[in-house]
């Protein structure tokens, strides 16, 4: 038997070009009634040189509450440019200074691609919230507009993982920009750490005086040691830090 066309199906089909705020990472699809952390990377420069001609294609990967977000790969050169915003959901129901300090410092990697899965670094900078939510408030635009928000714009020094030593530290510098969209209620405020990032805070210190206190004396009239490591962001690690419960660091020196 014959098959009759019936006719013809007339339509089409709309598609999203997502990611919109990145071009590697998670894909991130801006929500209405949800607050952004944006950290607009504006440019590196005296970067390290891992290619034969002395210059490499490096690229910033950030890092903050489980989420991780890349720029583009510019190529050739130890002073590149992105001018690219970042956003990080802060995936709270209600934000208070507490909940906030809770997701750590912002982490902001600078690699070099070098075409496989294991990009060389080439350095790393923290910024901790407070230095956001103590920041002045000025016009800013996040996107989708101008807006009012307190934003912290600064030059950060890059650092090398697992060096300690300032005269062999050096790595350049990356300028940045960070901002809450919309801007966090008045009274959440971040405060200021009252120690060193790369010092332990003072529980762990005292849990080190117990730990060491219960070991039996015939092993301490061996000798003392201290034992420690540093993570990929050269915060200092003592064993005790590790019998508690917290994610271990992704890499140790």
């Amino acid at each position: 038997e014959r098959i009759r066309p019936a006719g013809k199906v007339v339509g089409h089909i709309e598609m999203e070009n997502l990611p919109q705020h990145t071009q590697f990472g998670d894909v991130v699809k801006r929500l209405e009634k949800t607050t952004y952390l944006a950290i607009h990377i504006d440019r590196a420069h005296d970067l390290k040189g891992k290619k034969s001609d002395g210059t490499s294609d490096p690229y910033v990967s950030v890092v903050w509450g489980a989420t991780s977000q890349q720029t583009r790969v510019v190529r050739l050169t130890r002073n590149p440019t992105y001018d690219e915003t970042l956003f990080f959901p802060t995936n709270l129901v209600r934000i208070t200074g507490s909940e906030l300090e809770a997701k750590g410092d912002i982490i902001i990697y600078v690699h070099h691609h070098t075409g496989t899965s294991s990009p060389e670094e080439l350095g790393f900078a923290k910024l901790a919230l407070d230095r956001i939510t103590n920041a002045p408030v000025r016009r800013e635009d996040d996107g989708s507009g101008i807006i009012k928000t307190r934003v912290y714009e600064g030059l950060l020094p890059l650092s090398m993982s697992g060096v300690t030593d300032k005269r062999q530290d050096s790595a350049g510098d990356i300028k940045v920009r960070a901002f809450f969209t919309p801007d966090l209620p008045a009274d959440v405020i971040v405060e200021p750490r009252k120690f060193s990032q790369n010092e332990l805070p003072s529980e762990f210190v005292e849990r080190e005086a117990e730990w060491r206190g219960a070991i039996p004396y015939r092993l301490l009239a061996s000798g003392r040691y201290q034992v420690h490591a540093l993570d990929e962001t050269n915060t200092r690690r003592f064993l005790p830090t590790y019998l508690a419960k917290c994610a271990p660091p992704r890499d140790v020196t």
